[in-house]
Parts: structure tokens; sequence; C-alpha cells
């Protein structure tokens, strides 16, 4: 291995960090040179996942032989099978040795929901917590795990992000008091069986606590769980500065009836942003069409038994178009949109939403966002982005003369 070069370290430095993405070149480089080997090291064990317990014991040996790499691991995913359990004498030693690491994700594999209890020991969970208590830690995330033991949150720790997904709770046992926060917080509330106990969410909306300083709140799925979303917003009220709900309108199996939640947003001093998601399919004009209706029609009336969101500073209406095969593009050109007559549902919009606003005289901005997701051409997002600004905009002048009114056709990759 070469020891020594012409070039500044801080050169060197840069040209790796240029390729971080890029593992075997990284690995390549790791080998070269003396004066490559520390910033390789840093890429290629800055992210782990540990799905099978061959990667738990080589990264145990790794780690054993060259404890200095430890402090490169920033970003760790478990993907708990029976794995675990097997592997247990190298496994929470392996969790101790992380001294640097930032971010957690606890995800089962595949599509199938794992029991917490079950499959991750209890010395397992005890590791979990030392890694949750490091100064440096600031990302907790869980996927597809039943019961999920609320002790976790007796941590006292401040994280930037919580999230959880399809994931049901254990109720606390013991004395222990919750003392971990966050500043965002994402729950998907798909799972039908998610819920949180009283006794819980007591704790954790108690002042101070977890649900009760969140300054970015994601729900996905809100109807499944309406009573603690205006729990964790009662509590958060004061710290709360953007809310997120994310397919409010598709749980028609929740509630075939078409209600809508009623929440006070007027109640919280510090909200400027308030962001409403729906999902629609793409695959064909008809289907796009039928669904963009819908999701019109669940918009207007969530507004009207919301008034108080009209008087946000910033509200964000966002249609995502999705096709059944995500990695396909939709079977027709985004420049037929003006011909689907998409746009006369805003006229109705922008009177419901000029009379929620009354007469409130703060400055105030819409905006209408519609993502197209998978291949589409960016020409073809650039040439209806004329059309579709015109269409929405022709159909709200009270919103367009007494705010402002942004309006965007974007594509997700």
């Amino acid at each position: 291995m070469q020891s020594s070069s012409n070039l500044p370290q801080e050169l060197l430095d840069k040209i790796i960090d240029d390729i971080h993405d890029e593992k075997e070149i990284l690995k390549h480089c790791a080998l070269t040179s003396r004066c490559l080997l520390h910033c390789s090291q840093s890429h290629l064990f800055s992210s782990i996942r540990l799905s099978n317990d061959t990667l738990v014991h080589r990264l145990h040996d790794v780690l054993t032989d060259n404890p200095i790499i430890s402090k490169h691991v920033h970003e760790l995913e478990l993907n708990p099978r029976h794995w675990i359990i097997s592997s247990e004498t190298s496994l929470v030693p392996l969790l101790r040795m992380f001294t640097s690491l930032k971010s957690l994700k606890v995800a089962a594999p595949g599509h199938v929901h794992l029991t917490w209890n079950s499959e991750i020991p209890q010395m397992t969970t005890n590791a979990i917590m030392y890694l949750l208590n490091l100064p440096s830690f600031i990302i907790f995330e869980v996927f597809m795990m039943l019961n999920v033991p609320l002790g976790l949150f007796t941590v006292r720790q401040h994280m930037k992000s919580l999230r959880f997904k399809n994931v049901t709770f254990a109720p606390f046992v013991g004395s222990d008091i919750p003392e971990m926060t966050a500043e965002q917080l994402r729950l998907n509330m798909w799972h039908a069986e998610f819920c949180v106990d009283q006794h819980s969410v007591a704790l954790l909306t108690r002042p101070g606590a977890l649900f009760a300083q969140i300054e970015v709140l994601i729900i996905e799925r809100p109807k499944h769980g309406p009573r603690l979303v205006s729990q964790i917003f009662n509590a958060s009220a004061h710290s709360l500065r953007t809310i997120e709900l994310c397919s409010i309108f598709e749980d028609r199996l929740v509630d075939p009836r078409g209600s809508y939640p009623i929440f006070d947003f007027g109640s919280m001093p510090n909200l400027s942003h308030v962001i409403l998601r729906a999902t629609i399919s793409n695959s064909t004009p008809s289907v796009f069409k039928l669904e963009y209706d819908t999701a019109l029609t669940d918009f207007r009336h969530f507004l009207s038994a919301n008034c108080s969101v009209a008087r946000i500073p910033r509200l964000t209406f966002a249609i995502r178009g999705v096709h059944y095969n995500r990695l396909a593009a939709p079977l027709w050109p985004l420049s037929i949109l003006p011909m689907l007559n998409l746009f006369s549902q805003w006229a109705v919009i922008d009177r419901v939403l000029d009379q929620c606003r009354g007469t409130m005289k703060t400055p105030f901005c819409l905006e209408i966002m519609l993502d197209m997701y998978g291949r589409i051409p960016l020409d073809e997002v650039h040439g209806s982005q004329a059309a579709w600004v015109s269409g929405v905009s022709s159909q709200m002048p009270l919103t367009s003369k007494k705010g402002e009114l942004v309006c965007k056709i974007t594509r997700s990759p």
C-alpha cells in the first residue's frame, strides 16, 4: 500500500468525497494508498444494513480488529429475523461498539409484520437503548413491527426525527416516565390495529413529553386514529409549525360515509404550514380523471369541515398520480391534461376557501401541486406546466387577488 502522495490531503479527501456512492471504487482506493484509506473507510462504513447473521459476524470481526472504524458508522438498519436470536453473542457486543451512530432503523424484511418481543430479545433491546442514548443519535425509525415497547421512549434524548410505519405499540409497564422528545414525528397509521393505550397517551402528552413538543408532524392514514391525532395536536399546540396529513381521503374502508375528522387548526398559534396529500391512479386518462375529481371533492368537503385550515399562512394541496407499475410511465401523454376538464371544481374550492378565510387580512399562500410518479419525460412535464397553471388560476380569482397562488406539475423519479 502506497503511504504518500504528491497531492495535498485536502484534495485527496475531496476526490474521495465526490465518489462516495461508488462502493467498489472506494474499496480499491482504501487498498491503494494510506492517504486514501481513512476517507474511503468513512464512506464505506457510514451506512450499514444488517439482514443476516453472516453480516453480523463479519462486521463484528472487522470492528474488533479495527475499532477505529466504528466511529465512521453513522446510519444502521436492522432487519430482524430469527437470526438475531441465534446471533445474540455477536449482535449485542457489535451494537455496543458503535460510538458515533446518528440513525437507527429497525424494519421487518419484506411485507410481513414481526412481533418485537418475539424477534428481539431483551438484551438486544437494551443494546438498542444504549444506541438511543448516544450523544450523536438523532433519528429513530421502526417499520412493520408489532408491540414496539414504549419503554424505548424512557431514554432522555432529543431526536431530530422519529418515524413509525405500520407498527403497533405495547403499553408502558413499570413506573418509568418517558423522557424522549423529538423535533419531527412521523406516524403511519395504516395497520388496522394501530393504537396507543390511553395510559401511555397520557404519559406521552404530558407537558414536556414526546407528543407535547413536536414541531413537524406527519401523519399517514389519520382516519385510523383520529383521537390520537387530536390528542397530539392538542398537546403540541404551541410548538407545531408544520402539519402534513397523507392519504387522508383514501381510507373509505375505514369510513365509507366519507366523513372527515375535525381539527381546530386555529388553536395552534405557531402553525405556519399545513400539507394535505392525496394519491390517485394515473394508469389511464379515465381512471385519472375519476380519482382526481374524487380527490378534489374530498378536499372541498375537508375544507368545509375544517374552515380554520384556510386561515393558516401556507396551505398545500398535493395530488400524486401513481401507476400500478411504479417503474412505468402512464400510457398517455400529459399534453392531454387540458382536455380532461380538470379545472371546474377549483372555482367551487376558491369560494369555499374565501368563505373560510372571512375577513382575514394577513398574507397567505395556497400551493396546488400535481406530482406524476413514473418514467415521464421531463419535456412533457415542462410542456404541461403552463396549461396547468392557467387552468387552475383562471378558476380561482379570489385566491389570486387576495393572496398568493402557486401551481406546479412535478415528476417523481
